[in-house]
């Protein structure tokens, strides 16, 4: 099995695979162009109307309405497209080459950087979580994937944790995204704090300490 391929089995799908295959590729991108529109509407006033996000978004009220039948469904569906795109780069994250540390670095990065396409993600967490499409323990597999390559590699602590270190750099770096929303602070910034304050436990020592 090659060395993507055992990421994808890793990581898993998206929540939004198997049913958005079935979309034209216009369609698709309508959608998203809604998505990201709503979630930078939401973000400077989360009592936005649905006009005001089809305008935001530069199509008509019914397009959206087409796609989305009221708010909540349009939230969730938000939240499961930032999950899509979270869990691609999880598994670019796992699929790549070079030391283990630096992949953990470039992912929370990366995760940080979808922060920026969807501000209103800050907001959500702390919501309901995603829904029946979510593959089971995908953070845990993926950062499971980067720890053993951590291990091999010299690059990570041999005693991490997945199931402990994926949800509290998950948490870490999305509970941060939220309070320093409230203060406008860069995403860029945060994630980059995030990543050397998870990495700065995450690393191994030199001669061998922990």
């Amino acid at each position: 099995m090659t060395e993507m391929a055992d990421a994808e089995q890793s990581c898993g799908e998206g929540p939004l695979s198997g049913g958005s295959a079935d979309l034209r590729a216009d369609a698709r991108r309508n959608i998203r162009s809604i998505l990201e529109a709503a979630a930078r509407v939401l973000a400077e006033d989360p009592n936005a109307s649905m006009q005001e996000i089809a305008a935001a978004a530069e199509v008509s009220r019914p397009t959206v309405y087409r796609h989305f039948a009221d708010r909540e469904e349009l939230i969730e569906a938000i939240r499961m497209e930032v999950m899509e795109q979270a869990f691609e780069r999880m598994n670019a994250a796992a699929a790549s080459d070079g030391p283990a540390d630096e992949a953990l670095e470039r992912l929370i990065g990366d995760l940080a950087e979808i922060a920026i396409q969807y501000p209103v993600l800050g907001s959500l967490i702390g919501g309901r979580p995603p829904g029946r499409h979510k593959p089971p323990n995908v953070v845990v597999d993926c950062f499971e994937t980067l720890i053993d390559r951590g291990r091999k590699d010299g690059t990570l602590r041999p005693d991490l944790r997945p199931e402990i270190l994926g949800p509290a750099t998950m948490g870490a770096l999305f509970l941060a995204l939220r309070a320093g929303g409230h203060r406008r602070a860069d995403p860029r910034e945060v994630g980059a704090e995030v990543a050397a304050l998870v990495l700065g436990g995450a690393r191994a020592r030199s001669g061998g300490e922990r």
